[in-house]
């Protein structure tokens, strides 16, 4: 009995050593497997992280990069536009200057009339009726907004006012001529009265005649300053917006103004005698 007892307790020890030996190399085991499990959940989260973000960058720096071209696309636009409008100003002031200068050639050819009328009317003792009148000249304000260039911007600005001066001389001396004229023929003034003071609306009306070869002289120079100008700034998409935009005149400009000012000099002189000859016709029918 005694050595069954002590048979069962040997088996017990050996077999139970082995069992506690398997349990804990199971432990071990199935400890690793959690901690390789736990690395590779972390290692995927962290691609996921990884691929979010590289996701987000790539939609942030796309959409920055679309928008940095958009507004150079919008700026190089505004560049081309506004050298365009430049370009149309100089071309419809050239166009408003010639009317300009053929108005005030006419009204030299009308002054001239005027004092060959009181003239002829002195020689005879008789007083001079005057119903000739200067034109005023139109000057179209709206256009030199859209000029860049500053130098040539302060001269037609300069001469806008002298216009207006102008234009504000030729109603005062023929509203004084014209309500003479009908005072006279309607007898409210009689003739000694008429003739000093129409002589002395005719000495101020000297004084705008000498205006006029001011102003005829001034505007031919504009003329030729605007279409230089157009001849140096224009195209290759307006040569890249003229360097990115010269605002004052240039050597290349000093150079080709001479000769834009002489041809235009001898255009209006061949103009001028073609005029002269039509208003002779006229006059001396």
């Amino acid at each position: 009995m005694k050595s069954l007892l002590l048979v069962f307790l040997i088996n017990l020890l050996v077999y139970g050593h082995d069992s506690l030996k398997t349990d804990t190399n199971y432990y071990q085991q199935d400890s690793i497997t959690q901690k390789t499990e736990i690395q590779k959940v972390f290692i995927t989260n962290e691609k996921t992280l990884i691929e979010k973000y590289e996701g987000f960058i790539g939609a942030f720096l796309g959409a920055f990069f679309a928008f940095l071209f958009f507004r150079i696309g919008e700026f190089l636009n505004r560049i081309v536009r506004r050298k365009n409008l430049h370009i149309s100003a100089l071309v419809k002031i050239d166009r408003n200057l010639n009317e300009i200068h053929d108005v005030i050639h006419g009204n030299t050819y009308i002054y001239d009339k005027i004092i060959e009328q009181n003239q002829e009317a002195e020689k005879l003792g008789v007083p001079s009726i005057t119903n000739n009148n200067f034109q005023k000249l139109s000057f179209d304000e709206l256009i030199i907004h859209d000029l860049i260039n500053t130098d040539y911007f302060k001269e037609i600005f300069s001469l806008k006012v002298k216009i207006r001066k102008y234009n504000s001389d030729i109603e005062t001396i023929f509203g004084l001529l014209k309500s003479l004229g009908d005072s006279y023929l309607s007898k409210m003034i009689d003739k000694d009265t008429y003739i000093f003071n129409h002589n002395n609306a005719i000495n101020k009306l000297g004084e705008l005649k000498k205006y006029n070869v001011f102003l005829q002289k001034l505007v031919k120079e504009l003329i030729a300053k605007a279409r230089t100008l157009v001849a140096i700034e224009k195209t290759i998409t307006q040569k890249i917006y003229f360097s990115i935009v010269k605002k004052k005149y240039n050597k290349k400009f000093h150079k080709k103004y001479p000769t834009e000012l002489n041809k235009i000099s001898e255009d209006i002189e061949k103009g001028q005698e073609k005029d002269k000859s039509l208003l002779d016709e006229i006059f001396n029918k």
